[in-house]
C-alpha cells in the first residue's frame, strides 16, 4: 500500500473501521489529512472514527468541515 495514495490509505482505513480498528483506521485518516487538509473523504472517515469512539465534539467539528469544504 502506497502511502501517498490518497485514495488506498482512506479505503483502508474504511476497512480497519469495519475490522474495529479503530486507532488504525484513525492513524491512516490523519496521515492523509497531514498532506490533504481539507480532504472531503478524510475529514468524513475521521468524523465517522471519533463518533465510533464517543468522541462526540470531535466528531461534530469534522463533520461541520465536511459541509464547509463540500457544501
Amino acid at each position: 500500500l502506497n502511502p501517498d495514495d490518497a485514495s488506498a490509505s482512506l479505503a483502508y482505513a474504511d476497512f480497519l473501521i469495519q475490522q474495529d480498528k479503530l486507532k488504525d483506521a484513525q492513524d491512516r485518516v490523519s496521515a492523509v489529512l497531514t498532506k490533504s487538509p481539507k480532504n472531503v473523504d478524510a475529514l468524513r472517515i475521521a468524523g465517522l472514527v471519533a463518533r465510533l469512539q464517543k468522541r462526540y465534539a470531535d466528531a461534530e467539528n469534522l463533520f461541520r468541515q465536511v459541509l464547509i469544504e463540500s457544501p
